[in-house]
């Protein structure tokens, strides 16, 4: 994020050794969240990971077609999953969810044939995070859209409860209000829109206060 010249390496499972450009190398990692089709009710059985993607019956290759039971949500995601494809059937039953889901509806449970994830989640500051002596706060975004991929700056913005609108951008630095001694909350809310005008926002509590 701060320099150039510098060489990575994306992992998506178990990966016993890293290439040489990487291994013993790494001073910088990043984690992407992802959700998780189960097979069985309370996240049990066979497992097939998805981040934002849209899988149609035949991608469903890994957890089986007609075949989910329950759903892994991480935060920041949004998973839809629906007996047939919505985009060329009709008359389907879908549900979707920002929450894990221990256990499925009957009218969805054991007939998923279409699923799609998305992801808009804050990855600064910390959920809770305090900031003493200064009001300066950086905040920094990933928002992966199964239409677009990973959306551009300007399809993401910022606003705080308190101080309203804090701008656009997948990085950006702003200053708090603060009340002076006491902490200050402020909740900050990240909106994601894809080229299709959804949009999914999550918000994230945060403290700032100055040194008395």
């Amino acid at each position: 994020e701060t320099t150039v010249g510098g060489s990575c390496q994306w992992v998506n499972n178990n990966t016993s050794s890293l290439s040489s450009s990487i291994n013993n190398s790494t001073s910088w990692l990043e984690v992407w969240p992802f959700a998780q089709l189960h097979r069985d009710a309370n996240f049990m059985g066979t497992t097939q990971d998805m981040r934002a993607v849209t899988l149609t019956a035949g991608a469903l290759n890994v957890v089986g077609n007609d075949a989910v039971s329950s759903i892994t949500v991480q935060e920041g995601m949004e998973v839809k999953v629906c007996s047939d494809d919505p985009t060329r059937t009709v008359g389907y039953t879908c549900f979707s969810t920002r929450d894990s889901v221990t256990k499925l509806s009957s009218s969805i449970d054991n007939r998923t044939s279409w699923a799609q994830s998305s992801v808009t989640s804050i990855l600064s500051p910390l959920s809770e995070e305090q900031f003493v002596g200064t009001n300066k706060v950086i905040l920094r975004a990933m928002a992966l859209s199964p239409i677009n991929g990973e959306l551009d700056g300007g399809s993401v913005t910022w606003r705080s409860d308190r101080d309203g609108n804090l701008g656009s951008g997948k990085t950006r630095t702003v200053y708090l209000s603060t009340d002076g001694c006491n902490n200050t909350r402020h909740r900050i809310f990240l909106k994601a829109v894809d080229s299709t005008g959804r949009a999914i926002e999550t918000f994230r509590d945060v403290y700032v206060r100055q040194v008395c």
